[in-house]
């Protein structure tokens, strides 16, 4: 599905810079999402990216025309850390929708951006709190 948003919009959206360490930010971002109950595929902090999902909430499904079918939902992550100057980093986050619908006539999936505000400054709160905490106890 496309976005609703424009390249720049979206990409100011999904971007929050730190004033922190890559190391820092790194580890803090992979801790925040593992928080948020991600199962994390991939996290290289040589390349800055991370990559998860969600627990899939799945169901059986039942059509008098389509017979039994399965239904699956769940969310993915994927975020890129880069590093700014030595004192400075920048996380950029992805969250896409995903739903998986399976029946007697094959299967269908649809993958949709979340561009909801709200998701990604919670997160990047969530982020910058543990930064914060992490900085501290150094």
């Amino acid at each position: 599905m496309e976005s609703n948003l424009s390249g720049l919009a979206l990409q100011q959206l999904q971007t929050k810079e730190y004033e922190a360490t890559y190391d820092v930010t790194f580890r803090s971002t992979m801790s925040v999402l593992q928080d948020a109950g991600y199962i994390l595929e991939n996290a290289d902090i040589t390349t800055g990216f991370i990559t998860g999902k969600a627990p899939a909430n799945s169901k059986t499904t039942y059509n008098l025309w389509t017979g039994l079918g399965k239904n699956n939902s769940t969310t993915r992550v994927s975020s890129t850390i880069e590093k700014i100057g030595e004192d400075y980093s920048k996380v950029r986050l992805n969250f896409v929708s995903i739903d998986e619908n399976s029946n007697l006539y094959g299967d269908a999936r649809v993958d949709t951006p979340i561009e909801d505000p709200q998701i990604y400054q919670n997160v990047f709160e969530k982020i910058g709190e543990t930064i914060f905490i992490k900085m501290s106890t150094q």
